[in-house]
């Protein structure tokens, strides 16, 4: 059921939309089906507000090599040891990728959180690190649709707040495709 069919405000249901649209963003690279829902119009504007060059990519026609450039940047940006690691714990540690001191909180966290409300994610979500932004973004997703105000807020702070921030900088700083500038752009708003 979606967060529109159940009669939730329009800011949840605008802020749902926002953190499962970057889910999907974050955990694979653009393939024909994103790319088409980047290109929807609420979405494009979005994306062109806060990067204005991304507007030739989304009116262009890609090509293969267009998808793989996609792709390599985003093993680049994303993909271990990426120069912008989409785990919290590599946050908590200076963003590297690496964790000295192994702080699993986020992900212990994310997985006694997913456990207790018999959260169910996606076959994508499974295969990842349970503090990978994408799998809380789903959760924070889950409890703004299901949870009460305090859930989400309690959720954002101990799961988000500690380093969505530095994610979204080091991403808008980092990614050489417009696309990936303005989803580090867009990310700096979420909570």
């Amino acid at each position: 059921t979606s967060a529109k069919s159940k009669n939730l405000p329009e800011d949840t249901v605008a802020k749902v939309g926002l953190y499962r649209f970057l889910s999907r963003c974050f955990r694979a690279e653009v393939d024909t089906n994103l790319l088409e829902i980047l290109r929807l119009p609420d979405i494009a504007d979005v994306l062109i507000q806060a990067e204005p060059s991304v507007a030739e990519s989304l009116s262009a026609d890609w090509t293969a090599a267009e998808f793989e450039e996609a792709a390599i940047e985003f093993c680049r940006l994303f993909v271990v040891p990426g120069v912008c690691v989409p785990i919290a714990s590599a946050w908590r540690t200076g963003g590297h990728g690496r964790s000295k001191t192994d702080d699993r909180g986020i992900a212990d966290l994310s997985k006694r959180l997913s456990e207790s409300l018999e959260l169910t994610l996606a076959d994508d979500l499974v295969q990842l690190p349970p503090d990978h932004v994408s799998v809380l973004l789903e959760i924070a997703a889950w409890l703004e649709e299901h949870g009460d105000a305090q859930a989400v807020e309690d959720f954002e702070n101990a799961a988000l707040r500690p380093w969505l921030k530095a994610f979204a900088e080091r991403l808008q700083r980092e990614a050489e495709l417009p696309i990936y500038r303005a989803l580090g752009i867009v990310s700096l708003n979420v909570t």
